[in-house]
């Protein structure tokens, strides 16, 4: 994503030579790059910061999980649930993440 490309923590503080082909948005025709050393390391997107809020609430931990259905034509799903105190009283909250891991082509 926005021309990241992500390691595990094992390859952390090593060189490593990138090499990568591409696709031209008019001619759909293959252009090859040349190859190149990339330090990897350690990315902060954001930095730590804290949260401003009105009321103190009684969050739980966040418990995410991988979706444990397999389906066809759909990105991988990441299950998040929690409880909170945010509506007056306790309540199980849940929602999903489908993060693209992948660049897509023309921006389908």
């Amino acid at each position: 994503a926005n021309g990241r490309i992500y390691f595990p923590a094992t390859d952390e503080d090593r060189t490593v030579d990138i090499a990568y082909t591409g696709i031209t948005s008019d001619t759909q025709t293959l252009v090859k790059f040349a190859s190149a050393p990339y330090y990897v390391g350690l990315n902060v997107e954001k930095a730590e910061a804290p949260i401003p809020i009105d009321q103190a609430v009684d969050e739980t931990t966040l418990a995410p999980f991988l979706d444990p259905f397999d389906m066809p034509n759909r990105p991988g799903l990441i299950w998040m649930f929690y409880a909170s105190t945010r509506a007056g009283a306790t309540d199980l909250y849940f929602q999903t993440m489908a993060p693209r891991f992948t660049p897509t082509v023309n921006g389908k």
